[in-house]
Protein backbone atom coordinates (compact mmCIF):
# COMPACT_ATOMS: atom_id res chain seq x y z
CA UNK A 1 0.00 0.00 0.00
CA UNK A 2 1.09 3.34 -0.91
CA UNK A 3 1.55 5.72 2.50
CA UNK A 4 1.15 8.87 1.98
CA UNK A 5 3.30 11.15 3.87
CA UNK A 6 2.10 14.19 5.60
CA UNK A 7 4.19 17.14 7.62
CA UNK A 8 2.25 18.78 10.56
CA UNK A 9 3.24 22.23 12.17
CA UNK A 10 3.60 22.76 15.96
CA UNK A 11 0.55 25.69 16.45
CA UNK A 12 0.13 26.71 19.70
CA UNK A 13 -3.34 26.04 21.05
CA UNK A 14 -5.27 29.82 21.40
CA UNK A 15 -6.05 29.04 25.02
CA UNK A 16 -5.80 26.61 27.55
CA UNK A 17 -9.06 24.91 29.52
CA UNK A 18 -8.73 23.70 33.52
CA UNK A 19 -11.68 21.70 34.47
CA UNK A 20 -13.49 21.54 37.59
CA UNK A 21 -11.41 23.32 40.58
CA UNK A 22 -13.17 23.12 43.43
CA UNK A 23 -13.63 26.37 45.26
CA UNK A 24 -16.24 25.67 48.14
CA UNK A 25 -18.34 23.15 49.74
CA UNK A 26 -21.59 24.42 50.38
CA UNK A 27 -24.66 22.74 51.97
CA UNK A 28 -28.31 22.08 50.22
CA UNK A 29 -31.42 23.72 51.56
CA UNK A 30 -32.97 21.35 54.52
CA UNK A 31 -30.00 18.58 54.48
CA UNK A 32 -27.52 19.31 56.95
CA UNK A 33 -24.94 17.00 55.99
CA UNK A 34 -25.69 17.06 52.16
CA UNK A 35 -22.76 19.21 51.32
CA UNK A 36 -22.54 20.46 47.33
CA UNK A 37 -19.41 21.34 46.05
CA UNK A 38 -18.68 24.41 43.97
CA UNK A 39 -16.38 24.40 41.30
CA UNK A 40 -14.94 26.82 38.58
CA UNK A 41 -14.05 26.37 34.67
CA UNK A 42 -11.33 28.43 33.99
CA UNK A 43 -9.38 29.30 30.77
CA UNK A 44 -6.40 31.40 30.14
CA UNK A 45 -4.84 32.68 27.23
CA UNK A 46 -2.14 29.86 25.55
CA UNK A 47 0.81 29.19 25.95
CA UNK A 48 3.69 31.54 24.57
CA UNK A 49 1.09 34.42 23.91
CA UNK A 50 2.34 36.79 27.24
CA UNK A 51 5.27 36.96 29.15
CA UNK A 52 5.52 34.26 32.68
CA UNK A 53 5.55 36.66 35.03
CA UNK A 54 2.75 39.24 33.50
CA UNK A 55 -0.56 39.05 35.19
CA UNK A 56 -3.91 39.45 33.41
CA UNK A 57 -7.45 40.60 34.51
CA UNK A 58 -9.78 37.99 35.45
CA UNK A 59 -13.26 38.34 33.72
CA UNK A 60 -15.98 36.13 35.94
CA UNK A 61 -18.58 35.18 33.81
CA UNK A 62 -21.59 33.95 35.61
CA UNK A 63 -23.76 31.42 33.36
CA UNK A 64 -27.84 31.97 33.64
CA UNK A 65 -30.55 28.88 33.39
CA UNK A 66 -33.57 30.44 35.15
CA UNK A 67 -31.68 30.92 38.70
CA UNK A 68 -31.18 26.58 38.38
CA UNK A 69 -28.12 24.76 38.99
CA UNK A 70 -25.80 26.37 35.54
CA UNK A 71 -25.17 24.42 32.81
CA UNK A 72 -21.49 24.82 33.23
CA UNK A 73 -19.64 23.09 30.18
CA UNK A 74 -21.87 24.59 27.17
CA UNK A 75 -20.46 27.92 27.93
CA UNK A 76 -16.33 27.02 27.64
CA UNK A 77 -16.08 27.44 23.79
CA UNK A 78 -17.69 30.79 24.43
CA UNK A 79 -15.48 31.76 27.05
CA UNK A 80 -12.56 30.68 25.13
CA UNK A 81 -13.05 33.29 22.75
CA UNK A 82 -13.00 35.79 25.48
CA UNK A 83 -9.95 34.17 26.88
CA UNK A 84 -8.21 34.31 23.45
CA UNK A 85 -8.40 38.22 23.77
CA UNK A 86 -6.01 37.62 26.70
CA UNK A 87 -7.76 37.78 29.88
CA UNK A 88 -8.29 34.98 31.99
CA UNK A 89 -11.83 33.77 32.07
CA UNK A 90 -13.54 31.53 34.91
CA UNK A 91 -16.65 30.02 34.92
CA UNK A 92 -18.40 29.83 38.60
CA UNK A 93 -20.74 26.88 39.62
CA UNK A 94 -23.53 28.16 41.97
CA UNK A 95 -26.50 26.46 44.25
CA UNK A 96 -29.79 27.13 42.07
CA UNK A 97 -32.75 27.84 43.48
CA UNK A 98 -34.21 24.09 43.92
CA UNK A 99 -31.01 23.76 46.45
CA UNK A 100 -30.98 26.87 48.11
CA UNK A 101 -33.02 30.07 47.70
CA UNK A 102 -31.83 33.88 47.21
CA UNK A 103 -28.95 34.64 48.36
CA UNK A 104 -27.33 31.62 47.97
CA UNK A 105 -26.26 31.97 44.56
CA UNK A 106 -24.64 35.90 45.21
CA UNK A 107 -23.07 34.08 47.70
CA UNK A 108 -21.08 31.27 46.20
CA UNK A 109 -20.22 33.64 43.21
CA UNK A 110 -18.34 35.70 45.92
CA UNK A 111 -16.64 32.96 47.29
CA UNK A 112 -15.63 32.26 43.97
CA UNK A 113 -13.87 35.82 43.75
CA UNK A 114 -12.48 35.58 47.04
CA UNK A 115 -11.08 31.66 46.11
CA UNK A 116 -9.67 33.34 43.14
CA UNK A 117 -7.91 36.31 44.57
CA UNK A 118 -6.78 33.81 46.90
CA UNK A 119 -5.22 32.06 44.38
CA UNK A 120 -4.49 34.26 42.10
CA UNK A 121 -0.78 33.45 41.10
CA UNK A 122 -1.96 30.37 40.26
CA UNK A 123 -3.67 30.86 37.11
CA UNK A 124 -1.82 34.27 36.00
CA UNK A 125 -4.38 36.87 37.61
CA UNK A 126 -4.11 40.39 38.57
CA UNK A 127 -6.17 40.67 41.45
CA UNK A 128 -6.93 44.00 41.33
CA UNK A 129 -8.46 43.63 37.90
CA UNK A 130 -11.46 41.84 38.03
CA UNK A 131 -14.75 42.23 36.00
CA UNK A 132 -17.75 40.23 36.52
CA UNK A 133 -20.14 39.48 33.62
CA UNK A 134 -23.12 37.29 33.43
CA UNK A 135 -25.65 36.11 31.18
CA UNK A 136 -29.79 35.94 31.79
CA UNK A 137 -30.15 35.00 35.58
CA UNK A 138 -26.28 34.82 35.54
CA UNK A 139 -26.37 38.89 34.78
CA UNK A 140 -29.12 39.66 37.64
CA UNK A 141 -26.37 37.43 40.01
CA UNK A 142 -23.55 39.24 38.38
CA UNK A 143 -24.95 42.46 39.15
CA UNK A 144 -25.76 41.59 42.95
CA UNK A 145 -22.21 40.90 43.02
CA UNK A 146 -21.17 43.88 41.58
CA UNK A 147 -23.72 46.22 43.57
CA UNK A 148 -23.62 45.18 47.03
CA UNK A 149 -21.31 42.42 47.57
CA UNK A 150 -20.27 43.71 50.11
CA UNK A 151 -24.02 42.77 51.69
CA UNK A 152 -23.91 39.07 51.29
CA UNK A 153 -21.40 36.70 52.62
CA UNK A 154 -21.38 32.52 53.40
CA UNK A 155 -20.62 31.89 57.12
CA UNK A 156 -17.31 30.18 55.93
CA UNK A 157 -16.05 32.82 53.69
CA UNK A 158 -12.70 34.67 54.64
CA UNK A 159 -14.02 38.80 55.14
CA UNK A 160 -10.71 39.67 55.02
CA UNK A 161 -10.71 39.09 51.36
CA UNK A 162 -12.32 42.09 49.40
CA UNK A 163 -14.33 41.21 46.91
CA UNK A 164 -14.87 44.80 44.71
CA UNK A 165 -14.75 44.33 41.39
CA UNK A 166 -13.46 46.93 38.34
CA UNK A 167 -16.77 46.71 36.33
CA UNK A 168 -19.76 44.57 35.22
CA UNK A 169 -21.01 43.15 32.53
CA UNK A 170 -25.12 42.71 31.97
CA UNK A 171 -26.21 39.96 29.31
CA UNK A 172 -29.88 40.27 28.73
CA UNK A 173 -30.44 40.36 32.29
CA UNK A 174 -33.79 40.93 35.03
CA UNK A 175 -32.87 43.13 36.90
CA UNK A 176 -36.49 43.90 38.16
CA UNK A 177 -38.50 40.68 37.83
CA UNK A 178 -41.78 41.90 39.58
CA UNK A 179 -42.99 42.65 35.99
CA UNK A 180 -42.15 39.26 34.46
CA UNK A 181 -44.90 37.66 36.78
CA UNK A 182 -48.01 38.60 35.07
CA UNK A 183 -51.23 39.73 37.39
CA UNK A 184 -53.59 36.68 35.88
CA UNK A 185 -51.15 33.80 36.33
CA UNK A 186 -52.31 31.32 38.96
CA UNK A 187 -50.32 31.59 42.35
CA UNK A 188 -48.97 27.87 41.61
CA UNK A 189 -47.38 28.89 38.30
CA UNK A 190 -46.16 32.38 39.95
CA UNK A 191 -44.64 30.06 42.46
CA UNK A 192 -42.92 28.18 40.11
CA UNK A 193 -41.70 30.73 37.97
CA UNK A 194 -37.88 31.83 37.82
CA UNK A 195 -38.58 34.81 40.70
CA UNK A 196 -41.15 32.46 42.26
CA UNK A 197 -37.88 29.53 42.91
CA UNK A 198 -35.30 32.06 43.78
CA UNK A 199 -37.12 33.40 46.96
CA UNK A 200 -38.53 29.15 47.96
CA UNK A 201 -40.90 28.89 46.02
CA UNK A 202 -43.33 32.03 46.30
CA UNK A 203 -46.11 34.21 44.75
CA UNK A 204 -43.38 37.12 44.47
CA UNK A 205 -46.61 39.32 44.05
CA UNK A 206 -48.41 38.02 47.78
CA UNK A 207 -44.60 38.15 49.25
CA UNK A 208 -43.48 41.76 48.06
CA UNK A 209 -40.78 41.86 50.92
CA UNK A 210 -39.16 38.49 49.64
CA UNK A 211 -38.54 39.80 46.16
CA UNK A 212 -37.65 43.25 47.26
CA UNK A 213 -33.49 42.14 48.44
CA UNK A 214 -32.91 40.61 44.52
CA UNK A 215 -34.20 43.75 43.33
CA UNK A 216 -30.72 45.56 41.51
CA UNK A 217 -32.11 49.08 41.54
CA UNK A 218 -32.51 49.10 45.40
CA UNK A 219 -29.33 49.24 45.51
CA UNK A 220 -28.28 52.15 42.67
CA UNK A 221 -27.62 55.46 44.64
CA UNK A 222 -26.69 59.00 43.39
CA UNK A 223 -24.03 59.13 46.37
CA UNK A 224 -22.34 55.41 46.39
CA UNK A 225 -20.25 55.14 43.25
CA UNK A 226 -21.02 51.72 41.71
CA UNK A 227 -18.40 49.70 39.13
CA UNK A 228 -18.79 50.83 35.78
CA UNK A 229 -22.03 48.77 34.04
CA UNK A 230 -21.68 47.68 30.33
CA UNK A 231 -25.16 46.15 29.12
CA UNK A 232 -26.16 44.08 26.18
CA UNK A 233 -29.68 43.24 25.19
CA UNK A 234 -31.06 41.58 22.08
CA UNK A 235 -33.96 43.48 19.78
CA UNK A 236 -36.02 39.85 19.58
CA UNK A 237 -35.18 38.77 23.21
CA UNK A 238 -38.63 36.67 23.72
CA UNK A 239 -37.51 35.98 27.46
CA UNK A 240 -35.89 38.54 28.79
CA UNK A 241 -38.11 41.58 27.44
CA UNK A 242 -35.64 44.41 25.85
CA UNK A 243 -37.19 47.11 28.53
CA UNK A 244 -35.56 44.82 31.32
CA UNK A 245 -32.21 46.42 30.61
CA UNK A 246 -34.01 49.82 29.30
CA UNK A 247 -34.84 50.46 33.10
CA UNK A 248 -31.75 49.46 34.65
CA UNK A 249 -29.88 51.32 31.94
CA UNK A 250 -32.11 54.53 32.94
CA UNK A 251 -31.75 54.17 36.58
CA UNK A 252 -28.09 53.56 36.37
CA UNK A 253 -27.74 57.21 34.11
CA UNK A 254 -30.55 59.12 36.67
CA UNK A 255 -28.19 58.40 39.68
CA UNK A 256 -24.70 59.48 37.44
CA UNK A 257 -23.45 55.60 37.40
CA UNK A 258 -21.10 54.79 34.44
CA UNK A 259 -23.16 52.57 32.15
CA UNK A 260 -23.05 51.82 28.04
CA UNK A 261 -25.68 50.16 26.46
CA UNK A 262 -26.22 48.33 23.40
CA UNK A 263 -29.11 46.88 21.63
CA UNK A 264 -27.96 44.14 19.45
CA UNK A 265 -30.02 44.01 16.58
CA UNK A 266 -32.07 41.20 15.89
CA UNK A 267 -30.41 38.71 18.80
CA UNK A 268 -32.83 36.19 20.83
CA UNK A 269 -32.03 35.45 24.48
CA UNK A 270 -28.39 34.24 25.14
CA UNK A 271 -27.87 33.63 21.00
CA UNK A 272 -24.77 33.26 19.10
CA UNK A 273 -24.73 36.75 18.42
CA UNK A 274 -23.28 37.99 21.81
CA UNK A 275 -19.93 35.80 21.25
CA UNK A 276 -19.52 37.54 17.44
CA UNK A 277 -16.06 39.20 17.09
CA UNK A 278 -17.56 42.78 17.00
CA UNK A 279 -19.77 42.31 20.17
CA UNK A 280 -16.28 40.52 21.36
CA UNK A 281 -14.50 43.96 20.80
CA UNK A 282 -17.02 45.52 22.87
CA UNK A 283 -16.32 43.40 25.84
CA UNK A 284 -12.20 43.55 25.19
CA UNK A 285 -12.79 47.27 25.47
CA UNK A 286 -14.37 47.45 28.29
CA UNK A 287 -12.74 45.23 30.53
CA UNK A 288 -9.42 47.20 29.28
CA UNK A 289 -11.14 50.62 30.16
CA UNK A 290 -12.09 50.28 33.95
CA UNK A 291 -9.17 47.51 34.38
CA UNK A 292 -6.66 50.69 33.35
CA UNK A 293 -5.19 48.00 30.28
CA UNK A 294 -3.91 49.11 27.18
Amino acid sequence: MDVKPISVGMERPASIYISDVEFARRLRRGMIFAQIPLSLQILMPGPGTRPEEMRLPLVLFVPGGGFMSPQMYWRVPWAARLAERGFVVAMPQYRGAEESPFPSQVEDVLTAIRFLRAHADNYGIDPDRIVLMGGSAGAHIALLAAYAGDRFHAPDDDLSIPVDVCGVIDLYGPADKRSMVPEDWPEEAAAASPPGRLVGGLDIRKHPEAIAPTIVANYIQKDVKLPPTLILHGSADDIVPFSQSVQLADILEEAGQDVDFYRVEGAGHATPEFFQPEVIDLYEAFVHRVTGGR
